[in-house]
């Protein structure tokens, strides 16, 4: 940012809402060119933020808001938007809209959504709007029943509703919250055993959850680090050992290579899931921690440790190591890798290509994902991958593709080809999963 506009912004928030000002010696005849002042007020005039005209500044007449407002539309005008995007420049422009924001609005002066925010919100806090997710998912399934040899076929339709965001104070306080919604409302299958399937009606239970508080959390600053209570869905690192939500508390820190974070905390079960089994009280912690040596290389190590009141629950512990590997045109390799202390079944990993990024916010934007999974049945908490069997294990690939089309529209495809770990007792031999997926973001 230019000299003239810094020293404008600093001016104007050391000035805060009114206070006597001054004038440049031949610029105004009416201030000497040894006063304190003279420097400042000379480049403000010379940036166009002070206007000169009567040569008279009286300097002892008390500045209006609808003027101090006016030099700061000014200057938000000479700003530009890598200017205004610097932290150190934010921060002053966001409390001067918050305190400026009506006569601003008054003078007909455009605002940014994010400063319009601010102006609306005074300068005791301001709302940071994530917006609204509509989903509507289409999943088909076909794979082979071991026992009867027929082949089975699944569809369902589905929609789910999200809301998020957040409210920040000026103390450094910020409270996240979230609500979602879904309903299946139609499906059918060939299989007779499928989850939620009625054979008289050759369809799926229709069903649907009421508005539901996914995330309701506080955080702020601590010790050099923020600190987090609540409820919030926890993905650590990719999500291969869980992407689950879970009440408790968070503390993360970060430093020049290295971040991390402490969890602990009581997380929502999985059904069929011997690590987070229903019906039983577990309590959780993990510790995790990124290393970037650079900026194309990310090393990953997390340990997990599962605990409940319950006897019959048999506790775990969970050791994952990964990486991210920024190879260049757009393309990213990761790996990931971890094992529980579990007898049978205890080992999961992925090794996953990435290209591109779809960005809702950008049309035409998309990215591929190539990823070979092994995920066995006692390796995860609740995985975020779709390729998982709680009961035989599961092993293969996914192909998942995603584009934007136009702005807040971003459509998702996927395969996947799936097989049982423990093909001596599974009831399939392989199942492959078409998706489909459409996200409206308001």
């Amino acid at each position: 940012m230019r000299k003239a506009i810094v020293v404008c912004l600093v001016l104007l928030f050391v000035l805060s809402i009114a206070g006597p000002v001054f004038a440049a010696e031949g610029t105004f005849c009416d201030v000497p060119k040894n006063h304190w002042s003279y420097e400042a007020i000379d480049e403000l005039v010379k940036a166009g933020v002070i206007d000169n005209s009567s040569k008279i500044f009286n300097g002892d007449r008390m500045v209006t808001r609808y003027e101090m407002a006016l030099m700061v539309a000014k200057a938000m005008e000479r700003a530009d938007k890598t200017q205004k995007d610097k932290p150190e420049n934010k921060a002053i422009i966001q409390k001067l809209v918050a305190e400026y924001g009506k006569e601003l609005q008054d003078l007909g002066v455009r605002l940014s959504a994010a400063e319009a925010e601010v102006a609306k919100t005074k300068n005791n806090y301001m709302i940071d709007w994530t917006g609204t997710e509509l989903i509507m998912e289409f999943p088909y399934y076909k794979w082979r029943d071991m026992k009867t040899g027929a082949r089975v076929t699944s569809t369902m339709h589905e929609f789910d509703t999200k809301i998020k965001g957040a409210v920040k104070l000026d103390n450094g306080l910020t409270f996240n919250f979230g609500l979602e919604s879904d309903k299946l409302y139609s499906g059918k299958s060939s299989a007779t055993a499928m989850p939620g399937y009625n054979p008289s009606t050759n369809k799926f239970t229709s069903y649907s959850r009421d508005i539901d508080n996914t995330i309701l959390t506080v955080s702020g600053p601590f010790a050099g680090g923020n600190l987090m209570f609540g409820r919030w869905q926890n993905t650590i690192w990719l999500g291969v050992v869980t992407k689950s939500y879970y009440s408790g508390a968070q503390y993360g820190y970060t430093s020049n290579k290295l971040k991390g974070h402490l969890s602990y905390g009581s997380p929502e079960p999985d059904a069929g899931s011997s690590l987070l089994p229903t019906n039983t009280s577990i309590n959780w912690g993990a510790v995790d921690a990124t290393y970037s040596p650079d900026k194309k290389t990310d090393l990953v190590g997390v340990y997990y440790r599962t605990r409940s009141c319950n006897s019959s629950y048999v506790a775990a512990d969970i050791y994952e190591g990964g990486f991210r590997r920024d190879m260049g045109d757009g393309f990213i390799l990761y790996g990931d890798y971890a094992q529980s202390s579990r007898t049978e079944q205890n080992s999961a990993y992925l090794l996953m290509l990435n290209w591109g990024k779809a960005d809702y916010k950008k049309p035409e934007s998309h990215a591929w994902y190539i990823m070979d999974i092994y995920n066995g049945k006692n390796a995860s908490l609740k995985s975020n991958y779709d390729l998982k069997d709680y009961t035989y294990g599961q092993k293969g690939i996914t192909l998942l593709y995603q584009y934007v089309p136009k702005k807040n529209i971003r459509y998702t495809s996927e395969y996947i080809s799936a097989k049982p770990i423990d093909k001596a007792n599974a009831n399939y031999t392989r199942i492959r999963w078409f998706y489909w997926e459409v996200e409206f973001f308001y």
